[in-house]
């Protein structure tokens, strides 16, 4: 992209990356917060429902662009069997696959945990990671669209000052970023909570 926050090399450059990886941090921080607020919250960058444990990771600066993670719980207690949580994901995977954005990987964790003298949790995750290029995040044509209207109308719209980003173009390449990240993160926590409620539906169906 042509329109920048200064420089384009050395210490701009990375500088740029900062930024861009506050601003989208940012954005996901706020969902996350709006997130336990509507449903239950948990500790640190997670939230509860319906039973589902969901957490959104912190933004990555990549080659690319911009990276995040998404993450569910699967349901234990529902799925007593090894074979029904590898069946489960498959059947999570098989879904979010068909999105127009689809997860740049889509994996299985498992983690166990030491609770005590002899006792031992273990859970596992469904992991979404999305990777975006700054193209995805932010339009050049509508960035220099806007910062010619608002420099012909300084009163139709203000975009707060930035430390270390002077001029208007370079703020509103911010101001896109995150506000695509929030609209981006949105649609696919929501794929996610819906690809759950549809799988646990479907294999309830199936244990009757």
């Amino acid at each position: 992209m042509a329109l920048g926050l200064g420089g384009v090399t050395g210490q701009m450059h990375s500088f740029k990356q900062q930024m861009f990886q506050q601003y989208a941090s940012e954005a996901l921080q706020e969902l996350i917060e709006n997130y336990k607020k509507v449903y239950e919250p948990k500790k640190e960058d997670r939230f509860n429902y319906k039973g589902i444990t969901y957490e959104i990771g912190p933004a990555r600066i990549v080659e690319e662009g911009i990276e995040y993670e998404i993450s569910s719980k699967i349901p234990h207690d529902e799925l007593p069997e090894r074979a029904g949580i590898s069946k489960y994901f498959q059947e999570v995977r098989r879904i979010v696959s068909k999105a127009r954005k689809r997860p740049y990987s889509i994996d299985m964790e498992n983690i166990v945990r030491e609770m005590g003298a002899n006792e031992i949790k273990e859970r596992d995750y469904v992991k979404l990671r999305y990777r975006y290029t700054m193209e995805e995040l932010c339009s050049e044509e509508e960035v220099m669209k806007e910062a010619k209207e608002l420099a012909r109308n300084p009163g139709k719209g203000k975009v707060p000052a930035i430390p270390g980003v002077a001029t208007l173009a370079g703020r509103l390449i911010l101001a896109h970023v995150r506000q695509k990240v929030v609209e981006e993160t949105r649609v696919n926590v929501q794929l996610l909570i819906d690809a759950n409620e549809a799988v646990r539906e479907k294999m309830r169906g199936a244990n009757k």
